[in-house]
């Protein structure tokens, strides 16, 4: 993966600039709950509509400021970090493929060839965008979003930690039942580039044997596996976002339940808006998990495609 991330190197400027807006705009989403918490408690509650809109036309500014540095600058900037970096490694494959000898050409195999210089290239690309974005939100939106829903509450906030190390355990369990399927499918795009590739060489010498059924037995055999792999790892990748989801109501649920019997008791000073805003930070949480855990489960997956790269870049 070194290898592959030194193409990185001449983006580095653009690189942190996408990865410093982006920040600045999750940084302003964490602000936007506080200030809603504000408009409950000291707005609504006190019928104080001056309060109300000023408060108002804040969060407006704040989702603005927001907005902006995430599309048209961190985005931006992102993509074209991305698309670059793709262009370069392709290019670079595309030399070296030139180069080979006819033995090293041969052992690799040209279906082989074209997949690292397609399939390949666009899985390694994720690391890339990644690095651009997700690096400084996953945990911006963790550590941003335990820590203010702290001040608001602890007891209230340590619900929101409960279901942290649940979701992580099924992440792991996912990630170790996908990243097999994944690893068989990318395998089987390389068998279906090297019998297409032998069908169209070969188109004539099939149509005058008549074994035109069997050519579309083997390509079917091969697509089946391929797709049924691909189906299963996606199938198995559904089930985080329904089960975090899950989590995600069932922690609400428990907060304003605990929120409104500790109210009613009088057992500390929480109030309607900080149940609110606590709410909306185990959202962020939970959408930091949950792009986390597409992290740790796309990265092995990743890994292997770029030594599939280096076994090309690589070769004397």
């Amino acid at each position: 993966m070194k290898q592959i991330l030194r193409y990185l190197k001449p983006y580095l400027g653009k690189l942190l600039a996408a990865t410093v807006l982006i920040a600045l705009s999750t940084l302003c989403d964490l602000l936007l709950p506080t200030w809603m918490s504000a408009i409950l408690n000291g707005g609504i509650a006190a019928r104080d509509f001056p309060a109300i809109a000023a408060r108002c036309l804040q969060m407006l500014a704040i989702a603005a400021v927001s907005l902006s540095q995430h599309f048209s600058a961190g985005r931006r900037l992102s993509t074209e970090v991305v698309a670059c970096f793709c262009a370069d490694l392709r290019a670079d494959v595309f030399r070296k493929v030139n180069t080979l000898s006819f033995e090293e050409f041969g052992s690799l195999g040209t279906a082989a060839l074209v997949t690292r210089a397609t399939h390949d290239v666009d899985t390694v690309s994720w690391v890339a965008s990644m690095l651009s974005g997700t690096v400084a939100t996953i945990p911006m939106l963790f550590l941003g979003g335990v820590v203010l829903a702290m001040r608001k509450d602890v007891v209230l906030s340590l619900v929101l930690l409960a279901f942290v190390p649940l979701l992580t355990l099924i992440v792991v369990l996912l990630g170790k039942r996908v990243l097999p399927l994944w690893g068989k499918s990318d395998d089987y795009i390389d068998v279906q580039n090297a019998l297409l590739r032998e069908r169209l060489r070969g188109i004539r010498v099939i149509r005058a044997f008549n074994t035109e059924k069997r050519e579309h037995g083997r390509i079917a055999d091969a697509t089946h596996i391929m797709a049924e792999n691909i189906i299963r790892a996606n199938v198995s990748m559904g089930l985080l976002t329904p089960l975090a989801t899950l989590f995600l109501n069932i922690s609400a649920l428990l907060i304003i339940y605990l929120g409104g019997w500790r109210m009613v008791h009088g057992v500390s000073g929480v109030s309607a808006g900080d149940i609110f805003a606590i709410i909306q930070y185990v959202t962020m949480v939970m959408n930091g998990v949950i792009m986390a855990s597409f992290a740790i489960i796309m990265y092995p997956r990743a890994q292997v495609a770029a030594g599939r790269i280096h076994q090309v870049l690589g070769a004397e």
